[in-house]
């Protein structure tokens, strides 16, 4: 390894370096994402319904795989594997948000987050999942647990 010269900044040679994906990867910089923190899913989408292209600087849409020599080597697969598994569960079930004993629907808050030190992910939150067909554990015997 050696010394690097990037724009005005000097790495030293052996320099660690962590991207900042909170800020990239997880909608965080307010002149891409106003109100990142806020649930807006349409933000991905263009006037006309079709997906928005990600900024041009991230080079990706899927930064917390990593980038470069070291991307994740199974980022096509598992990316692949999570639309399959999201178009089948919105295929088959219907989901709404839980009702607490007085009948009342319960938003979760969602800047509710459990932190390990490594990651942060969702606190656990209560949903209703509503079965689309009727005879949906008739078709699906190995998914469905008796």
């Amino acid at each position: 390894y050696q010394e690097v010269l990037y724009k005005d900044w000097v790495i030293p040679k052996g320099t660690i370096l962590v991207s900042n994906i909170w800020q990239a990867a997880i909608s965080r910089d307010p002149l891409t994402y106003p109100n990142g923190d806020e649930f807006h899913p349409e933000r991905f989408l263009t006037s006309e319904g079709g997906i928005r292209q990600p900024p041009p600087d991230t080079h990706d849409d899927f930064l917390a795989f990593g980038y470069g020599r070291r991307v994740c080597p199974g980022r096509d697969m598992a990316i692949r594997n999570l639309r399959i598994c999201a178009a089948f569960l919105l295929r088959a079930f219907g989901f709404q948000k839980a009702r607490g004993e007085d009948g009342k629907e319960i938003t979760p808050d969602s800047m509710a987050m459990l932190d390990t030190g490594s990651t942060v992910y969702p606190a656990p939150f209560r949903t209703r999942i509503i079965s689309r067909q009727p005879d949906l554990e008739e078709q699906l015997p190995s998914c469905v647990p008796k």
